[in-house]
This record gives C-alpha cells, structure tokens and sequence, in this order.
C-alpha cells in the first residue's frame, strides 16, 4: 500500500500530511497485528523517570538536528489525487524505537532483544504502510549510559515523499470569531471580542 495509493488513502485538502498518514498507518498496523506498544509523536521530552512502557515508538518531525527536508522534487502522481501537486519532497523524521525486558532488567542479551524485535516490528509496518515511498536515512543504537539502563532504545533517520498541494491553506474561516477572557489569579477582568475587518 502506498503513502499516496488514491485508492486507499483520501488525500484530505488542509488536514493531513504524508508523515501524518505514515505514522497513522504503523499505529494502525501494530494494532492489527495485537503489538503492544505506546506511540507519540512530537517534541515532547521522552519520559526519563516514573513508569515507563514496555515499548514505545516516538515520531518526531525532522532529523535530529531540525532540519525538514532531504531534497525538494517535482511535481508527483499528476492526475491520480484529488488535488493539484506543485512540488514535492522527502521529509525528514526521527523515530525512537524503545523497548525492555523487565524480568531481566540487568541483561544486555535481553534488553538488545527487547528492542530489536519491536524494531523489526516497526520496519514491518514502515514497509507494509509506504512502500517506495520512504527512506531510511540511518540508524543506531542510542548508548549514551552504558551502565544501570533501563531497556535499550534505536534511533531512526528517515525521509518520507511528500507532496506540496497547490492549493490555499485554510486554517480558519475568514469570518472566524473568537471570545477571549483575560484573568488574573482568579479574578475576570475583561472580555475581548475579535472581529474580521469589514
């Protein structure tokens, strides 16, 4: 299944992104497939101490230095989407597939094992969600403690082909309005109303 197969996938005018659609598609996948695992996505801070997951996958947006775009590219797929594509690009994302063991929390054997096997889980659904549509651009094991880690955890770069839509952005309706409160410790002290420009 593609990342943009017209058929499957309704390409949505202002809503969804194709890295969207992608991380989307491996959650969906790992439930299909009953794969316990947490997923987000963002740049929230991960979780360092309290109650951890067993396994999580974490999909931020852009190499791990913040840098959107591998390449920028043509026009895709003309005639085959709803939409009018002016160009394309293959979007940059990090993954940071974690997993552990808690009935062996001192052994590397099985701590490697942990995160491997949801790793491979993770390529599997990549794979089966955007075939010919993603890359991998690199990946590592993330050791930056070497001793009393909990769990084992793999970064992944990747890139995932992205259309520009010609078409207007509409984030809100023009004739939006909107009522703000303003308070201080408690108290109201005015209420503002914007209005579009006549």
């Amino acid at each position: 299944m593609s990342a943009f197969d017209p058929s499957t996938t309704p390409i949505l005018p202002n809503g969804v992104l194709a890295l969207e659609i992608f991380h989307d598609r491996i959650v969906q996948r790992f439930a299909a497939d009953s794969i316990a695992c947490e997923f987000a996505f963002g740049w929230k801070e991960v979780q360092r101490q309290g109650r951890l997951p067993r396994a999580h996958i974490i999909t931020t947006p852009g190499d791990p230095d913040g840098k959107l775009t591998k390449e920028h590219t043509g026009a895709r797929y003309p005639g085959q989407i709803p939409i009018r594509s002016v160009g394309g690009m293959i979007e940059l994302f990090t993954v940071r597939i974690s997993a552990q063991d808690p009935d062996a929390p001192g052994d590397d054997r099985a701590q490697y094992r942990a995160t491997r096997l949801l790793y491979d889980a993770w390529l599997r659904a990549a794979y089966l969600s955007a075939f010919g549509n993603y890359t991998i651009e690199s990946d590592r094991w993330i050791t930056t403690r070497k001793e009393g880690r909990f769990g084992t955890a793999v970064e992944v770069v990747g890139g995932i082909l992205a259309i520009v839509p010609d078409s207007a952005v509409t984030l809100a309706p023009v004739d939006t309005k909107a009522e703000l409160t303003e308070s201080i410790a408690g108290t109201v002290d005015a209420v503002v109303e914007i209005l579009p420009e006549a």
